[in-house]
Parts: structure tokens; sequence; C-alpha cells
């Protein structure tokens, strides 16, 4: 893997809420924040943040809950600019092999496809049906570098 790609890396919709749903307030979840900061979105070893389009399509329901549509499309088409947003056909074509070999969320298989169609590595949040050995399963047969933060 060359240098230029490792400089990317993909981003699940689950490490972006957490992320982006701190209360700045409570000392807890600064510090959470940092944590995340300091892994992810600060480390000097990633410059390039790639989603999936289902991704952001979660963002936009997830805040529309909770915001309304109107402050919705405007906090995740401020938060989109800064990351780059993936869909081809051959990535449509993959998520649904992952999907049809694998027991996860439909986002999730798009996230590992990016991961191997860029050969670069994929963060998601702490999730169940993210077992240890399922990752470790998708780590040897897919060669896909999975990280998990953990949750809040």
């Amino acid at each position: 893997m060359n240098n230029k790609t490792r400089k990317a890396t993909v981003i699940d919709t689950g490490v972006l809420i957490e992320y982006l749903t701190i209360d700045p307030e409570k000392r807890e979840e600064q510090k959470y924040k940092e944590y995340l900061e300091t892994q992810l979105f600060k480390n000097k070893k990633y410059e390039r943040f790639v989603i999936s389009f289902l991704t952001r399509t979660e963002l936009l329901y997830i805040h529309c809950r909770m915001n309304g549509w109107k402050k919705a499309k405007q906090y995740v088409g401020e938060i989109v600019k800064n990351l780059t947003i993936i869909r081809t056909k051959e990535l449509d074509d993959l998520a649904a092999m992952i999907k049809c070999q694998l027991p996860i969320a439909l986002v999730d298989c798009y996230g590992l496809a990016i991961g191997w169609l860029m050969n670069i590595p994929v963060y998601f949040v702490e999730e169940k049906e993210l077992t240890e050995q399922l990752r470790k399963t998708i780590r040897e047969k897919m060669n896909i570098e999975i990280n998990v933060v953990k949750k809040l």
C-alpha cells in the first residue's frame, strides 16, 4: 500500500454520529472527543475521510429526526464538504456481494467495499453485530483492515 493511498480511511456512520453529537459541556464527552481526534480525525496518518452515499443518507435522516429537515440538510451539507463520497456500480456490486456473505447492515457492507476497493482501513464504532470473530474473518478472507473505536 503506497503512502498516498494510506492517507485515506473509511468512516462509518456510527463513528461520525458519535463524534458530531458530543456535548462540549460534558467533561466525559469532551474526553471522548479528544480520544476520537487522537485516534482518527486529527491523526496525521489520515488526510482524507471517505464515506459511501448511504452514510450521507444516514447522517441526513438521523439529524432530521433530531433537528428537522432544513437544519439537517444544512448541517450535513457542511460536514460532507470535508469528506469524499463514493458511489460506483463496482462499489454497489461489491457491497451486495459482501451483504450476501455477512450478517451485517448494508451501510457497513458499503464501508467494507470501499476499504477493499481503495485498499484503505475502515473505522467502525463498537457494534454487537460486528463481533471480534466476524472482524477476524473479514480481515483474513477479504484482507480489509478494520478498526473499532469504543462507544461513549
